[in-house]
């Protein structure tokens, strides 16, 4: 069991790795972020993960997605 740590990326797409976990290989990690739009309506995320990735949004999970893959931009 690891304690939450704050992490930033440098990466302008917002790509995080994580590399540095040890043990790195059969983990799970969370990540959170806030976003905010002034004038509000709908909008779209795009995501891409190494493997499988659930989205909540507002506590309610969005998106859902059990798969074997390395990670790409704009996968989801």
């Amino acid at each position: 069991r690891m304690p939450w740590t704050e992490l930033r990326t440098g990466d302008p797409a917002g790509s995080v790795g994580l590399g540095h976990l040890e043990p790195n290989m059969a983990v799970v990690a969370y990540a959170w972020t806030t976003l905010e739009s002034p004038a509000g309506g709908p909008a779209t995320l795009f995501c891409g993960s190494d493997d499988s990735i659930k989205v909540w949004l507002n506590g309610r999970l969005v998106h859902d997605h059990l798969v074997d893959r390395g990670m790409a931009f704009d996968q989801d």
